[in-house]
């Protein structure tokens, strides 16, 4: 009817097509789903749609894009690979950071956007979530920390071992990491597979296999393995070459069971327990200690040769002799050794 057709345009029809007898205003549409119009551009406010075609220009639509952006996205998208992080502005024409980093990326690839400021994420192939992959390492690292100190004790004398499996135990070490071998060839192939945290073992002078080639072998798949060293012999040498390996100590046997406490006691209680790669101080080894010297008196003025003054006569100085940090002279033709401070230079 003439009603019917008065209030409509053309191009609408169906439910997208106002009532009968409305007076819209041009460019204005009614219904539930406004298309777009041809020849002119879409509203800023509009609703997004799903990927579809445009009722009215039959174009295609991407998610995220209206208007004259979804139709240049394709020629304006950015590479795969440009980059993870981009800030979207546009400054010239003074609008919105969001409307101008929306026109800029295509809106398939935007994850993340911040409100404070007009920044998109890039999600690149292949590239995993940034809080999986944190969380991944955060759990891997509190697995590491967690896992127990394991010892391996080797030394040809049984008692030794046993005092320092009661020792570990003590300090709270379970039985079960706790491994005692006699020999250096059985300590090698038990270490490889029990991968101790610290090595406490006996020098093994006269074996093949020492001591501290023992710990340079374990250490190949033990990067962070401690080493103590017990020996029979503590030469300079010895100690150079135990300070080399990095010892934590250098324990002269034979020792007393409190020499072996104090020195375990100082590794053990300052680290804590789980964390084996933290046993780094320098070694200190048990040195007996060295009394202290007197002090050398200054030069005499007496020398052999010369004619001193003693007890009203003259002699000759034989010999000056410094002695438990004082000096002496022997006359001669006499045995008897007198104090510097009796006779006089004549």
């Amino acid at each position: 009817s003439g009603a019917s057709r008065r209030g409509r345009r053309p191009g609408i029809s169906g439910r997208h097509a106002p009532e009968s007898g409305r007076a819209d205003r041009p460019g204005e549409l009614a219904g539930p789903c406004r298309p777009e119009i041809p020849g002119r551009r879409p509203r800023r406010d509009a609703p997004l749609g799903r990927q579809g075609r445009q009722p009215s220009t039959g174009r295609t639509v991407q998610p995220g894009l209206r208007g004259a952006s979804a139709r240049g996205a394709g020629r304006r998208a950015a590479p795969a690979g440009a980059g993870r992080w981009r800030r979207a502005a546009n400054a010239v024409s003074g609008q919105d950071d969001t409307r101008a980093a929306r026109r800029l990326l295509p809106p398939a690839r935007l994850t993340k956007f911040s409100r404070d400021r007009a920044v998109y994420r890039r999600a690149c192939p292949g590239w995993p979530a940034k809080s999986a992959s944190r969380k991944r390492c955060c759990c891997a690292a509190r697995c590491e920390l967690s896992d127990p100190v394991k010892f391996l004790v080797v030394d040809p004398l049984a008692g030794v071992q046993i005092f320092v499996r009661q020792l570990l135990q003590s300090h709270g070490m379970a039985a079960e990491n706790i491994i005692c071998c006699a020999n250096t060839d059985a300590a090698l192939a038990q270490g490889l597979s029990f991968k101790p945290g610290f090595l406490i073992t006996d020098w093994f002078p006269r074996a093949a296999l020492t001591g501290p080639l023992l710990y340079q072998r374990l250490r190949e798949t033990q990067p962070g393995l401690q080493l103590a060293l017990l020996s029979f012999d503590v030469t300079a040498e010895h100690e150079f070459e135990a300070e080399a390996h990095g010892a934590r100590f250098l324990l002269k046997k034979p020792f007393t069971a409190e020499q072996l406490k104090a020195q375990m006691a100082r590794v053990l209680d300052p680290q804590p327990k789980a964390a084996p790669a933290a046993l780094t101080q320098p070694m200190q080894s048990m040195r007996p200690v060295r009394p202290l010297l007197s002090p050398i008196p200054p030069l005499p003025v007496i020398k052999p040769g010369d004619r001193v003054r003693f007890q009203g006569g003259i002699h000759i100085a034989q010999h000056v002799v410094h002695r438990q940090g004082e000096t002496v002279v022997q006359l001669k033709g006499q045995a008897a050794l007198i104090p510097m401070d009796q006779v006089q230079r004549v």
